[in-house]
């Protein structure tokens, strides 16, 4: 079952700048994004994009956590940039996949399916209704 710790504090290289923040505040005002589980026993949850930087793996220390073996400890990061969230792997190519082929990092767009490991997600980006 996946598990989803607190954030983790920023270094100074991973810091932003006002602009960035603003940017990422705007997005998150006017959509709500989210992850969905489409396979394995977590199947169906959901996980709301309210970080500008999101790692996913088996863990620890990571910020979304699944208990499966095909994933490495960090496997990848879904990170804000650009007006959008990227999908970079932290890991070998071929065990990072964006709608069916390998991928080491790719902008995504509402939609998109991305496979670390065995697991499937879906990437849902939906308007704030009155934004």
């Amino acid at each position: 079952m996946p598990r989803r710790r607190s954030p983790r504090a920023w270094t100074e290289a991973e810091s932003w700048s006002d602009s960035d923040a603003h940017a990422f505040e705007v997005f998150l005002a006017n959509f709500r994004t989210v992850i969905i589980v489409l396979s394995g026993g977590a199947s169906g949850m959901e996980y709301v994009l309210d970080q500008r930087r999101v790692s996913l793996g088996r863990g620890p220390g990571v910020d979304l956590a699944c208990d499966d073996e095909s994933l490495a400890c960090e496997h990848a990061v879904l990170e804000f940039a650009d007006g959008g969230f990227r999908l970079r792997s932290l890991t070998d190519a071929a065990e990072t996949c964006l709608n069916g082929g390998p991928v080491e990092m790719a902008t995504l767009k509402p939609g998109d399916r991305f496979q670390l490991g065995t697991l499937l997600f879906s990437y849902v980006v939906e308007p704030r209704s009155g934004a």
